[in-house]
Parts: C-alpha cells; sequence; structure tokens
C-alpha cells in the first residue's frame, strides 16, 4: 500500500466505541423519547437517530421497541427500589425513614424528570395495570 492511501475500514462497530457505552446511549434516547412520545408514538428509527447509530444496529442490543421498553422500566424501577431499600436499611424510626425515603425519589425525579414523564405515559397507556375494573 502507497503511503498517504488509507485502508478501507471493516464493516462493525465504528472505532473507538464500546458496546456498553452504546448500549447505554440507546438506553438514555430510549427514555427521553419514550417520556415525551410514549411507546405507542415512538418509533425504533427515532431512539437509534438520537442514540447516533443505525437502527440495524439497535436490534443487536435488543430485539424489539418493546424489549427495549421493558428494559428502560426495569432500570427506572430498579433506581426507585435502590433508593428505598437503602433508605429502610438505615434503621431509622418510620417517620425518618420515609422521609428520607421520599426525599431522595424527589432528588431523583428532579434530576430526571424523564421518569416521572415515562410514569405518566405508562400509566395512560395501560391502565388495566392500574385499574383492576371492580367497583
Amino acid at each position: 500500500m502507497s503511503p498517504g492511501v488509507r485502508r478501507a475500514r471493516r464493516p462493525g462497530r465504528p472505532a473507538g466505541t464500546s458496546g456498553d457505552r452504546t448500549r447505554e446511549r440507546v438506553l438514555r434516547a430510549a427514555v427521553a423519547i419514550f417520556a415525551r412520545q410514549g411507546l405507542a408514538g415512538t418509533s425504533v428509527r427515532d431512539i437509534a437517530r438520537i442514540a447516533r447509530i443505525r437502527v440495524s444496529s439497535l436490534y443487536h442490543y435488543f430485539p424489539s421497541k418493546e424489549a427495549l421498553y421493558g428494559e428502560v422500566q426495569a432500570r427506572v424501577h430498579a433506581q426507585v427500589r435502590e433508593l428505598v431499600v437503602s433508605a429502610l436499611g438505615q434503621g431509622q424510626d418510620l417517620r425518618e425513614t420515609t422521609r428520607d425515603a421520599v426525599g431522595k425519589l424527589f432528588d431523583l425525579f428532579l434530576a430526571n424528570p424523564a421518569f416521572v414523564q415515562l410514569g405518566y405515559r405508562t400509566a395512560l397507556e395501560s391502565p388495566s395495570r392500574w385499574c383492576t375494573g371492580t367497583s
């Protein structure tokens, strides 16, 4: 090969990226878009565009839009659960435990307003999940 001529890069993951960082980028994009547009209003193409990857690459990390939505929901729930369990494990009385848990939850939601929007969207799009249908 002559000097100054660059070899064509092989297809695959872009140079200098890692799969974990790409997956995180997809999840961050998905939280924002699902929160704003809901599951039905979001396309995989929208998420891929915001995450700066191809749609086919997104499917490498998540088999479907629903699987990605499930992962987003699971992550948010895990963060909330971690905060509550942390507050419960401090051995304080009920009033202090409640105050601590609620304060930490407010801090989490203030730092991540998309989590609140996502919760509203989930409740609106899946009313059967919250309502039993009995009066």
